[in-house]
C-alpha cells in the first residue's frame, strides 16, 4: 500500500540537509536524479516519493524537475485541488505572482488557514532558492494549487503519544525528535544534528526558539515549548 503517511514520513526525514557548496544549487537529489546544480525543489519532491516507494504517484513514474510540467501533468489527469489541501498533497506555490508555479513541495498537515509542508530548497529569508529542507509554515495568498496524487486509503488510529519535560543533558528518543523539530525550522543543534543528546548546542537553540515564540527562555522543553515546535509559529 503506498500511503501519504509514509510520503511525510521520507520526507520528514530529509529535514536538515543542506546543498554543498552553498549557494551552488548541489545536493544528492540533483546528483540522484542527474541534473544537479540547478534548481532543486522538485527534484526533492521526486526523490521522496521514490524513495517512499511510490515513484509512480510523480509524474505518472517519470522525471520532471520543472515545476509547471508537473502542475500541468496533475492538471491533466484532474488531480488538482485549490482548497481544503490534505496531508501527502503536492502543494504549488506561485511567489512572484504571475499565475505559474514557481516552488513545490509537500503537505505535511492543515491546521485552519495555516498549511504545514516539508520542502526542498528553501530558507526563511529565500522561499524558493534557500539552499536547504525544511519544515515551513505558509498561508493562502502564495499557495497556488495542490496535487492530490492517488493514495491508498487507511483506516486511521488515534493514540495518545507523552513527550516529556526536556533539559540541557537529557538524551534519548525525544531529544532527537525536539532536534528534528528544531533544524527543520532552521536552528542549529551543532554539528552531529540530531543526534539525541541535549548538549549545548541545542540548548541555544531551543532558548533561541523560545524568545522568538515569546516564551520563557529557560532552555526547559516542557508542555508551551512542545505545542509551539508542533504547532508552528
Amino acid at each position: 500500500m503506498i500511503l501519504a503517511e509514509k510520503i511525510i514520513e521520507t520526507a520528514l526525514a530529509e529535514i536538515g540537509v543542506k546543498e554543498s557548496p552553498a549557494n551552488s544549487n548541489r545536493q544528492k537529489y540533483g546528483k540522484e536524479y542527474g541534473v544537479n546544480g540547478t534548481a532543486w525543489c522538485c527534484q526533492f519532491v521526486w526523490w521522496v516519493f521514490k524513495h517512499a516507494g511510490a515513484a509512480a504517484l510523480f509524474y505518472g513514474g517519470k522525471k520532471t524537475a520543472y515545476c509547471p510540467t508537473l502542475m500541468q501533468y496533475y492538471k491533466s489527469k484532474g488531480q488538482i485541488v485549490k482548497k481544503n489541501f490534505e496531508p501527502g498533497d503536492i502543494i504549488f506555490f506561485d511567489f512572484n505572482g504571475n499565475g505559474q508555479p514557481d516552488h513545490v513541495g509537500i503537505v505535511e498537515r492543515v491546521s485552519g488557514n495555516k498549511v504545514y509542508t516539508i520542502e526542498g530548497n528553501t530558507s526563511v529569508g529565500n522561499d524558493t532558492n534557500g539552499g536547504r529542507v525544511m519544515r515551513r509554515t505558509r498561508s493562502g495568498k502564495n499557495i497556488l494549487c495542490a496535487a492530490r496524487p492517488k493514495y491508498d486509503k487507511n483506516e486511521k488510529e488515534s493514540c495518545e503519544v507523552k513527550l516529556e519535560t526536556l533539559k540541557k543533558g537529557c538524551e534519548g528518543d525525544n531529544v532527537k525528535a525536539l532536534q528534528i523539530l528544531l533544524i527543520g525550522y532552521g536552528y542549529d543543534c551543532g554539528k552531529h544534528g540530531a543526534d539525541g543528546d541535549f548538549g549545548a548546542d541545542t540548548d541555544r537553540a531551543v532558548r533561541v526558539f523560545q524568545k522568538g515564540a515569546g516564551l520563557a527562555v529557560d532552555g526547559v522543553v516542557g508542555k508551551n515549548t512542545w505545542t509551539k515546535l508542533l504547532g508552528g509559529m
